[in-house]
């Protein structure tokens, strides 16, 4: 009874009912945040880049508007930028080279299918400010279901059982799947480890919890976590958990992967699926190499690998005109395309060069840190070596209306403030970004890119 009871005692508790029930801010209701509302499914991006390409180049004050008085499609602005769909400028947003690939899905490919090449399409979203945010958030959960002590090989096959069973069991029938109770109770809520306390419990007790549930939701009364989260037309339902449980599966599997090319990462993915689902594995091939320039750009983005660097290697020559145009450039280029990193290549160096001269090669936070005392001599410009960072980080270049890739984003630091940054304790970082972030609000601003320090502080993770 121990298992039941307790069961009961957290569904009688409003505080925990809430906490498990609801998909709100601070909720515990729903694994992945992103998937809300209006993206309660991973098929729900397609449909909703269908609808919101209709003001693909046009003026914000043109789009439609409900009868409350709201644009009928702000609801999807977030996603589509955070998603890189969709870039804007000024009141104006423009589908990227991403989004038209996302467009090129049609129903000549199986819901399967579709699946597939939307997850693909998603990994390197940056969701509620996390960059790869799917990735990131798949190792957060499973390190979360580990703290039962269970091993990582027996959880990925209760995740594999459940996607499989899934797709012809009734909810009832659900609740009697292991993976249910790792979703709906993958955060611990004050005391109650109740995860904890399931895994470690008999078949027989299992099978009371899953016949208290069952009567509850047969029913109709709805009173504990899992038949009120699941109730007809509830915040929840079969599909949604299918979808949590096949981005985990996905996506721990591509956590695993190490130094690994394209062609190996595309083939290991489509085995992964072929795992969980039936489906033509020549077309999607055929799909992700017909528009490679964006899987292999999402391909780098999630690996964080350097494209810059691993580009082509020659001497990139600009005349001082071509400089000017860099330097007074406040479009946005497309960063969803690979084709597109020959030209970020140019406007890079430019920027890089221009900015360890306007810095007259010294470290930005020398004043704070001393670090001209670690200074060494460049063998390519016998001036001082010096790295460039960027100040508002590319990953949330979409959040802007105008170009980041400008000299007043680009900050000359050594290399020893430049690991500092990036990986010294908050406490650190937050005094160094505080003082680049106040030297550089200002020019920033100028050029269109309005930011606060609280903004800042996020896209480089740090609490106060």
């Amino acid at each position: 009874m121990e298992l039941l009871n307790k069961y009961i005692e957290l569904s009688n508790n409003k505080e925990t009912f809430d906490k498990y029930t609801q998909t709100g801010e601070g909720m515990y209701g729903k694994t992945f945040k992103f998937m809300n509302t209006n993206y309660r499914y991973i098929k729900s991006i397609l449909t909703n880049y269908n609808t919101f390409k209709e003001v693909d180049g046009v003026d914000r004050s043109e789009w439609e508007v409900a009868r409350h008085g709201q644009e009928k499609l702000k609801q999807h602005t977030v996603n589509m930028l955070q998603m890189k769909l969709f870039s804007k400028n000024d009141r104006v947003y423009y589908k990227t080279r991403k989004g038209e690939v996302l467009e090129k899905i049609n129903d000549n490919f199986s819901e399967e299918e579709k699946w597939f090449i939307i997850y693909l399409l998603i990994l390197d979203s940056y969701f509620c400010g996390v960059p790869n945010y799917v990735l990131t958030r798949t190792k957060e959960v499973i390190e979360n279901f580990m703290i039962t002590n269970i091993e990582e090989k027996e959880l990925v096959e209760i995740i594999k059982k459940f996607i499989i069973m899934s797709s012809s069991l009734d909810i009832c029938e659900l609740f009697k799947e292991d993976y249910m109770y790792f979703d709906s109770f993958y955060m611990t809520f004050k005391d109650g480890n109740f995860l904890n306390l399931y895994v470690e419990s008999t078949k027989e007790q299992k099978e009371e919890l899953w016949n208290y549930i069952t009567k509850n939701y047969k029913e109709k009364s709805y009173n504990c976590i899992l038949s009120k989260k699941y109730k007809p037309s509830g915040v929840f339902d079969r599909g949604m958990i299918r979808d949590n449980a096949k981005l985990l599966f996905m996506s721990q599997f591509i956590n695993r992967q190490k130094e690994i090319g394209f062609k190996d990462f595309i083939d290991n993915l489509i085995n992964r699926y072929a795992l969980i689902e039936t489906f033509d594995s020549g077309k999607i091939k055929q799909f992700i190499y017909t528009n490679r320039d964006v899987f292999e750009m999402i391909y780098y983005n999630i690996f964080d690998i350097d494209i810059l660097e691993i580009s082509s290697q020659e001497e990139i020559k600009i005349n001082e005109q071509e400089e000017n145009r860099v330097l007074n450039n406040e479009e946005h280029l497309d960063k969803t395309s690979a084709e597109n990193i020959k030209e970020l290549k140019r406007i890079s160096s430019v920027l890089k060069k221009k900015a360890k001269e306007r810095a007259n090669y010294k470290c930005e936070l020398e004043d704070s840190y001393m670090c001209q005392n670690h200074y060494f001599t460049s063998k390519e410009t016998h001036k001082n070596y010096m790295e460039i960072h960027h100040l508002i980080p590319r990953e949330f270049s979409n959040d802007f209306e105008r170009s980041i890739e400008i000299i007043e984003n680009y900050v000359c630091l050594c290399p020893r403030c430049h690991r500092l940054i990036h990986l010294a304790v908050d406490r650190e970082r937050k005094t160094a970004i505080n003082q680049l972030f106040n030297r550089r609000v200002n020019e920033l601003q100028r050029r269109g890119l309005n930011i606060s320090v609280e903004q800042m502080k996020d896209y480089y993770g740090i609490k106060e």
